[in-house]
């Protein structure tokens, strides 16, 4: 019952990373400037980001209803691609990804 959902995650965890590293890499070869962190930091953000609301959905999921293995699989799906678009909305020059990543990973 639990494979279905942790693959949903895995999959939303690694299009998070290549979409924002891709991102990343595409702005910064367009000359949008010096960047601060690589493109590598600027996905593994959104991967950790995609990772930890996806584990949190699945847990509240998995909680509070008896859902099928289905369901749970969309919910953690779609709220792990919810959450990584947000540090992949705020990929800039100017954007420090380095830091926030790193303080995600350490807390």
């Amino acid at each position: 019952m639990i494979l279905w959902p942790l693959l949903a995650i895995a999959l939303a965890v690694s299009a998070a990373y290549v979409a924002a590293s891709r991102r990343a890499s595409a702005l910064r070869t367009a000359g949008a400037g010096y960047f601060h962190s690589l493109p590598a930091y600027h996905g593994l953000l959104a991967a950790v980001t995609a990772l930890l609301a996806g584990m949190a959905a699945l847990i509240l999921v998995l909680n509070a209803t008896a859902a099928t293995a289905l369901t749970s699989a969309a919910v953690a799906g779609v709220a792990a691609l919810a959450a990584a678009a947000f540090p992949a909305s705020r990929i800039s020059a100017s954007y420090r990804a380095r830091p926030v990543f790193e303080a995600v990973v350490l807390a």
